[in-house]
């Protein structure tokens, strides 16, 4: 055993580090997880499918932010082959395939980084990473931005193969491997699809694949054929609506800055999210991230150089491709500096830190400095690790206790929209109570809450309490009839009702429940003549404040387009199919 671990010790502290990577990811899982408008919209197509069969599949997925444009659909493949493998489609299960890819990035990092680096250098910054408080956080729920680390990881690996593998029948099947990563990564985020041909074209105008046969390049474009069919397919049932929405998208107008502005926000947002991806500190606006960031790409380009001149055309080959990705991430985030703010943005090319930071190890490491650097590199390990644990410990503490610390006082502010800290946990008490006074008056369940919330409890309807009648409160037309009415809010220190604006006198609080950070008010309506005394009194108000103002046709803020696609509905599998017969 002990001469098997000093052969492999390697992997066995691979197989240690995802163990504990494991641990700390699926922490209370169920309990804590983050489950609002996105998740439940992308949980409800998974769950259509797993009920009625995959004819209930569509064949595109999720929108690009800020527009009708949308990716392809195998993230919601994913989930439907989650719930099936699982027999359920309880919301913790739609998250089991992003906590996979998380940890499966682990290895594949470290195999990523053996090209390059020495054994040990690889296995450390590979630990460094699975530990990270970013890369924990964003395997902790179901979003498709979320797997993106590992298929782009696989897509740029893959590059590297095809173009310096000596057997020529192998560099072709990493061919294949970067097709497979090209194609899945391509389908999770907009960036992705866009900036990663560009990088493989910068990387194979130098460092080009040699000798693969043809049929691998054939095979290859079959794979990425393979996954964009379902796209293709519905462009051809929609009159190709999604490919006009993406050229609405790459040329629709909107607010331009200076160039000089742009620059010093990518700087700052590079700065910051390299940062937080290293050491867990960086949501903040803080110039010494900018510096950070400058660090890096000043010693990265002046230790790069020292290692090309070496003349080793792997290495070259590797340094290259790093280049590729970060110049080409980085003019592309330059241009799109005001709309790329989150951290999920660089959840890909944070690698560049990593790979980085292994150059840094190994300087430090190298002959005539050894004794000492390794003491600087385990001083800097120490804090890399601490921190992101500190800072993983006291989030986890904050949602276990539904009580929210000062994370602002050491920079670390919680990088998801969670700092109401709700969690499924509370959610699914707040609906129980629901169920229960709903019950009592054998009414349907009638809720109203913000609109990230309001699908999430559907869903936590239709899968927890199947059966049970319910539907939002209807503010309309619509009719209110044989309805127990609930308002819940989240989050916040709630004194009145959360109703809105327009609405919030026709209904009086009857009780209240508090579960964590969730509040939940039992609601009456008023009587027909309460309500038109109170609008009417509203109404003389507001005719009391009324001021004339005049407003000019012609003062025209934003240049309105009028060539916006309009929007079509997706096409589901059964609408093909059934077609066919």
């Amino acid at each position: 055993m002990s001469l098997s671990f000093r052969k492999n010790w390697h992997i066995w502290t691979l197989v240690a580090i995802m163990l504990v990577a494991f641990f700390v990811r699926s922490w209370q899982l169920e309990e804590t997880l983050y489950f609002k408008m996105d998740q439940a919209r992308d949980a409800t197509i998974a769950m259509n499918a797993y009920n009625e069969g995959p004819g209930m599949l569509t064949l595109l997925g999720p929108r690009a932010a800020g527009s009708f444009l949308r990716l392809g659909p195998v993230f919601y493949y994913f989930q439907y082959l989650s719930s099936l493998l699982f027999g359920s489609v309880e919301p913790h299960v739609m998250v089991f395939p992003n906590l996979l890819f998380s940890l499966l990035t682990i290895p594949l990092l470290y195999y990523f980084l053996r090209q390059f680096f020495l054994r040990e250098t690889s296995v450390l910054i590979s630990g460094l990473y699975s530990f990270s408080f970013l890369a924990t956080q964003y395997s902790r729920f179901a979003w498709n931005p979320n797997q993106t680390p590992f298929w782009g990881l696989m897509f740029v690996l893959g590059l590297y193969k095809s173009a310096t593998s000596e057997n020529k029948k192998q560099a072709g099947w990493w061919l294949l491997v970067a097709a497979v990563g090209y194609g899945v990564v391509s389908q999770l985020h907009f960036t992705s699809l866009l900036a990663l041909p560009l990088v493989a074209g910068a990387f194979w105008l130098f460092f080009r694949p040699r000798g693969i046969k043809i049929y691998f390049w054939v095979v290859a474009l079959g794979v990425l054929s393979l996954f964009y069919a379902p796209m293709f397919i519905s462009e051809l049932a929609t009159d190709w609506d999604n490919l006009n929405q993406f050229k609405y998208a790459l040329t629709a107008k909107s607010q331009e800055y200076p160039i000089l502005e742009k620059v010093e926000q990518s700087l700052r947002l590079h700065g910051q999210y390299h940062s937080l991806a290293l050491t867990s500190y960086g949501n903040t606006k803080d110039s010494v991230f900018v510096w950070f960031f400058l660090f890096l790409v000043g010693f990265g380009f002046w230790r790069g150089s020292v290692l090309w001149k070496e003349g080793d055309r792997n290495k070259r080959a590797f340094l290259m491709l790093i280049g590729s990705l970060f110049t080409v991430f980085g003019l592309l985030y330059t241009k799109l500096a005001f709309t790329v703010l989150k951290p999920r943005f660089w959840l890909l090319i944070v690698i560049v830190a990593y790979v980085i930071l292994a150059m840094l190890f190994e300087w430090l490491c190298s002959p005539g400095k050894k004794k000492r650097g390794r003491v600087a590199v385990a001083v800097i390990v120490t804090f890399l690790l601490g921190a992101n644990f500190f800072a993983v410990g006291f989030w986890y503490q904050m949602l276990a206790s539904q009580k929210e610390g000062d994370s602002t006082s050491y920079g670390r502010e919680l990088v998801l929209k969670q700092k109401n800290l709700v969690g499924l946990k509370q959610m699914k008490q707040a609906t129980a109570q629901m169920v229960k006074v709903s019950g009592k008056t054998g009414r349907k369940i009638c809720f109203y809450t913000e609109g990230d919330y309001r699908s999430p409890y559907e869903y936590i309807i239709e899968v927890y309490f199947p059966g049970v009648e319910y539907k939002r409160i209807s503010f309309g037309k619509d009719t209110n009839e044989s309805c127990t009415f609930f308002s819940i809010e989240h989050g916040l220190v709630v004194t009145e009702v959360n109703l809105p604006r327009d609405h919030d006198h026709e209904f009086f609080a009857t009780s209240r429940d508090d579960f964590g950070k969730v509040t939940i008010w039992s609601i009456e309506k008023k009587t027909e003549e309460e309500i038109s005394r109170i609008e009417q009194q509203q109404q003389d108000d507001e005719n009391e404040k009324v001021v004339a103002k005049k407003v000019e046709s012609n003062d025209v803020a934003v240049e309105e387009r009028n060539d916006k696609p309009r929007r079509k509905e997706r096409v589901f599998w059964k609408d093909i199919w059934n077609k066919e017969e």
